[in-house]
């Protein structure tokens, strides 16, 4: 990216102004489980980037389909302890509709905010944060994403400078505010992170990079992990049920990898079953290997008692 040669305006200033308005339009929609740190580190990020920025709030827009949907079963309404799931997804979806709308009135592309390790597991909600025409993350795992987000913020972002012909450095302070709060959807009345629903994401990444790139099985996935330094210090029943979350969710899911916006092939591995992976849509979920994997963890935590 390089700002045209003029001595009076700054790169970070010409993006501000010349360019980011015009190709980048955000919009946050707020639930009413949507908090002000969200808003506030979107809203922060879009003015210090020079986004067309806007917000509105979801919140009657999803108490309407719940009236509808209670209207069909009056005498059993949808509630958390049952319907979590329904509820979760339902202000996902609600939220493609108007962000569409957005994006054709201006004639622009929707962008998806898949990612690697998330469209791996299938925790993305299909016709929510799924839709859009391009996926520019869907070739980055969710550990690395936050290492770029932290290296803009300490780093800033190189670009070329027209007028020395060298290299400037643009710097985002905003990020800080993306960078120091838990990844988390707020889609539920209780305090919610995506390493809490999921597992933490270095170690999602590295059982995900064992088992695409070097094909291990479950049981052959524990023992690499086991002698990872990143993942070691967890404790043998603690990654064993981190193994069967991933292999469950990875099985289950493969009907999503199927519909995931384009992206880009980024790292060793990717999601997208037409160009890297192909897996079942309907398998024996592995139940096998999963079996082999419990009977060593189970054996190898006897020995270590």
């Amino acid at each position: 990216l390089a700002p045209p040669a003029r001595g009076d305006l700054a790169p970070l200033e010409w993006l501000q102004t010349a360019v980011m308005p015009l190709i980048l339009t955000t919009l946050y929609q707020g639930s009413e489980y949507s908090g002000s740190v969200t808003f506030n580190a979107a809203s922060g990020l879009a003015a210090a980037i020079g986004a067309s920025h806007h917000s509105w709030s979801i919140a009657r827009l999803v108490s309407e389909y719940l009236n509808l949907a209670n209207g069909l079963t009056p005498d059993d309404p949808l509630n958390w302890q049952r319907d979590d799931l329904a509820l979760q997804n339902i202000q996902a979806r609600v939220r493609a509709p108007g962000i569409w709308l957005l994006a054709n009135r201006g004639n622009k592309l929707l962008i998806a905010t898949s990612n690697l390790s998330e469209a791996s597991v299938g925790y993305c909600t299909m016709d929510g944060d799924t839709s859009g025409v391009l996926s520019p993350i869907g070739g980055v795992s969710k550990s690395r994403v936050l290492e770029i987000n932290r290296y803009i913020l300490e780093q800033g972002i190189p670009l070329q400078d027209s007028a020395s012909l060298g290299l400037t450095c643009l710097r985002i302070p905003a990020m800080e505010a993306i960078v120091h709060q838990a990844p988390t959807a707020e889609l539920r009345p209780v305090e919610q992170t995506d390493e809490a629903d999921l597992m933490p994401f270095v170690v999602l990444d590295a059982i995900r990079r064992l088992s695409q790139t070097q094909h291990l099985t479950p049981k052959g996935v524990l023992q690499a992990l086991l002698r990872n330094s990143t993942t070691a210090h967890y404790p043998l029943p603690q990654l064993t049920a981190w193994l069967h979350r991933y292999y469950g969710l990875y099985c289950r899911n493969q009907w999503k990898r199927e519909r995931i916006a384009v992206s880009f092939h980024i790292e060793a591995d990717s999601a997208d079953p037409k160009s890297y992976r192909r897996f079942p849509v309907l398998s024996s979920q592995l139940k096998r290997e999963l079996a082999q994997m419990q009977q060593f963890a189970d054996e190898l935590g006897a020995g270590l008692r």
